[in-house]
């Protein structure tokens, strides 16, 4: 039997990684697998690179590695307010990371002899931005998942844990260390045992304490250095829920052509939005949502 550790979407959140780092601590894997998207969105970018391939895991590139990557690589560093996040990681990983990301696979087939064989991939096979969900239309599914020769998948991009049958084809997500969108504070990954039976899946949970995440967030000035921008980033940890995303596309329906402000952030929230406001695929826990009141401490940047 083949046993793997299966991760994905750290997103520089280093004291989820310790958590799961320390539910494996004592246990035997053959392999840790790593479907990408380690670094960005957090502040622990360089530490958590630094932990996962200081113990030889296996590593894919994810969608944010790609941004970090073309970012530095087609136009020069300045202070356009959707690029800052990257300008930060640039500086925070310096040139001798970059290279080390440059040089990753983007998806890997895995092959063993007493289990089939796995293709890890970031979202779907060929395509590190767009994934199967949960809740995908089976046509849409299998139109992305055309193609591969593995019938077993694993691929993170979703930030849900869960695992779909779709006609030979065994879809597996082990949700996200890092960055959940389910309103729990959790680090999710998988383990996943082989034979020739196939592959079993067991997912994990772990509850992670928010507070030492948002308090290095505001020692590095989030808000100070990116604005409000920095402040929806702060309060998608504090919510864990793709805050970002849905706010954007809340203005763009709502208040097109607006700039962003905190009066937006202020009546998106609070005025009931952000669940309406959510893909489907993430409306869980209703209940948990709970918007912290608008600091607007400064003025709108």
């Amino acid at each position: 039997m083949t046993r793997l550790a299966v991760l994905s979407d750290i997103h520089g959140n280093l004291p989820a990684l310790e958590a799961v780092i320390a539910d494996m601590a004592g246990e035997h894997f053959d392999r840790v697998v790593v479907a990408g998207d380690l670094i960005n969105i957090g502040p622990w970018s360089r530490e958590v690179l630094e932990a996962v391939l200081d113990r030889g895991w296996v590593v894919i590139r994810g969608n944010h590695e790609h941004y970090l990557l073309d970012r530095v690589a087609r136009s020069p560093l300045n202070a356009h307010k959707d690029w800052a996040f990257l300008d930060f990681l640039a500086e925070q990983l310096g040139e001798a990371w970059q290279a080390r990301l440059a040089v990753m696979p983007d998806e890997l087939s895995l092959r063993f002899a007493d289990a089939p064989a796995l293709r890890v991939v970031h979202a779907a096979p060929g395509n590190p931005f767009r994934t199967v969900t949960a809740v995908t239309a089976e046509d849409e599914a299998l139109a992305m998942l055309a193609g591969t020769d593995e019938c077993s998948i694993v691929a993170g991009h979703y930030h849900m844990a869960f695992e779909r049958r779709l006609a030979t084809w065994h879809f597996i997500n082990p949700g996200p260390v890092g960055t959940p969108h389910d309103g729990l504070q959790h680090a999710c990954y998988a383990v996943l045992e082989g034979d020739t039976g196939g592959w079993r899946v067991e997912h994990r949970r772990l509850p992670v304490d928010a507070s030492r995440l948002l308090a290095e967030m505001q020692r590095l000035g989030f808000v100070e250095r990116f604005g409000l921008r920095g402040h929806i980033i702060i309060e998608q940890f504090r919510l864990a829920r793709p805050l970002f995303v849905s706010f954007r596309r809340w203005v763009r329906q709502q208040h097109p052509g607006q700039e962003w402000s905190y009066a937006l952030l202020d009546e998106f929230l609070h005025g009931g939005h952000l669940w309406l406001s959510l893909a489907p695929e993430y409306q869980f826990n209703r209940h948990l949502l709970d918007p912290a009141p608008i600091d607007r401490e400064g003025a709108d940047r």
